[in-house]
């Protein structure tokens, strides 16, 4: 099983190896340095930054909680399922070739 990761030093420690190792099933697959567009949980977050919390302020945790929640129930209520296929013969090569298909 391929697992996709960022390139944090916490995905490369001793005890990870360890694993690995007794489990290897599990192949990692890093993204390259610098590509933090590549991660999804990061784009997230900067759409949050960039859509929400830049253009708004709040007087306390519980107004900022609440328009977060509004914005991610909006988001939510806009965004449809993916499937990700990738190709084996992409993933052999080291270059997966991903189709994204609306399900």
């Amino acid at each position: 099983m391929h697992l996709v990761l960022d390139n944090a030093s916490t995905h490369k420690t001793p005890a990870i190896r360890r694993w690995l190792t007794a489990h290897p099933r599990f192949v990692l697959n890093f993204t390259p340095t610098s590509s933090s567009w590549l991660n999804l949980v990061e784009r997230w977050f900067a759409e949050l930054t960039t859509k929400k919390l830049q253009r708004s302020t709040h007087r306390s945790v519980r107004a900022l909680n609440a328009d977060v929640r509004a914005w991610i129930d909006t988001l939510l209520s806009l965004t449809f399922r993916y499937a990700f296929q990738i190709s084996l013969f992409g993933i052999s090569k080291g270059f997966p070739t991903a189709c994204v298909l609306p399900t």
